[in-house]
């Protein structure tokens, strides 16, 4: 659905040339959810705008839906941007225009009669929690709903992909929670095919399946979320993994003291393959959440029991693919 091949952008200024992107490739399934984690954090900013050419790559083509919009005139490439949806950062509200007005806007700039627009305009109020203030001025309205109105104009010209930035900036946890909720539904029921930009790593774990990280323009990591932070190496995964403090010299004498990372792995293992070599078990340090279902998290323990069985439940450990880090 998003096919981005070697896109190259560079900015000028007094201090010479910023490299933006450097010979990025970066492809999207129809309905593929895919967070895009970047430093400096203006090289994700800058793809998605490079996405619906708000900003033309130097080089490198962008193909959406099988199109090339890099080969576009201006009036067929308007025409397309009526199929990519654009949530940025903050609300960015029309004040003199009304919570509904403001979320018929897009339908309104694609020509959509004024029955159909009622039909969404209301169906998407309803959906977001918003029916009820409708009429309302956007001053009138509490952050969390403005940022509500923001999202339901966004998708409802039910686009075939949304460029999407930040979205819940400057929510509280619970305002964020309940609108990354709506969202993932909408995201299901509407299939479409979305390009996050962000660094908050509450935002990834709702929405996204894949992630890729740009480091100086380049992209250095890229998979699904959870292989990606099971990469003892990769950057990604401090986002999401708790840092574990340096190791304790005074642990148990006879001790192995192991660092454990799980990314997806049902961490009943732990205790399962201990108990079946014979061996001792305590955690140290660390913390495991849910990532989609998933568990991820960090574990310092300690394994207690001969030599022998302690490296026979450490091969079973790696061969379940928890990365153990063994502690001089």
């Amino acid at each position: 659905m998003i096919e981005l091949d070697d896109i190259r952008r560079t900015r000028r200024h007094d201090h010479g040339e910023q490299i933006l992107l450097d010979s990025v490739d970066l492809y999207l399934d129809a309905g593929e959810v895919c967070g895009v984690v970047g430093e400096p954090a203006d090289g994700p900013r800058t793809l998605l705008r490079c996405v619906n050419l708000l900003e033309r790559p130097d080089e490198g083509t962008v193909r959406v839906a099988g199109e090339d919009l890099t080969a576009m005139s201006p009036r067929q490439l308007r025409r397309a941007r009526h199929a990519i949806g654009v949530l940025g950062p903050g609300d960015r509200l029309l004040e003199q225009r009304t919570v509904a007005r403001n979320v018929s806007l897009p339908l309104e700039f694609a020509g959509v009669r004024q029955r159909e627009r009622d039909l969404r305009v209301d169906e998407i109020l309803d959906r977001m929690g918003l029916a009820e203030v409708a009429d309302r001025w956007p001053s009138d309205l509490t952050a969390e709903e403005r940022r509500r109105t923001a999202v339901a104009r966004a998708f409802v010209t039910r686009p075939r992909v949304l460029l999407c930035q930040e979205p819940t900036g400057g929510l509280s946890e619970d305002g964020a929670r309940s609108l990354l909720a709506l969202m993932r539904g909408l995201i299901a029921d509407q299939q479409t095919t979305v390009l996050v930009a962000t660094q908050n790593p509450a935002e990834l774990a709702a929405l996204c399946e894949s992630v890729a990280f740009l480091h100086d323009g380049r992209v250095v990591e890229q998979g699904t979320l959870p292989d990606t932070i099971a990469n003892p190496s990769s950057k990604l995964a401090s986002l999401f993994l708790p840092t574990l403090p340096d190791p304790d010299a005074e642990h148990g004498t006879g001790a192995v003291l192991v660092d454990l990372t799980f990314a997806g792995v049902d961490p009943h293992v732990l205790s399962e393959v201990t108990r079946a070599c014979g061996v001792g078990v305590s955690v140290v340090a660390g913390s495991l959440e849910s990532l989609r279902s998933r568990t991820v998290g960090r574990l310092r323990v300690e394994l207690t029991g001969s030599g022998e069985d302690c490296q026979r439940a450490l091969d079973k450990l790696t061969d379940l693919a928890l990365s153990p880090k063994v502690h001089p």
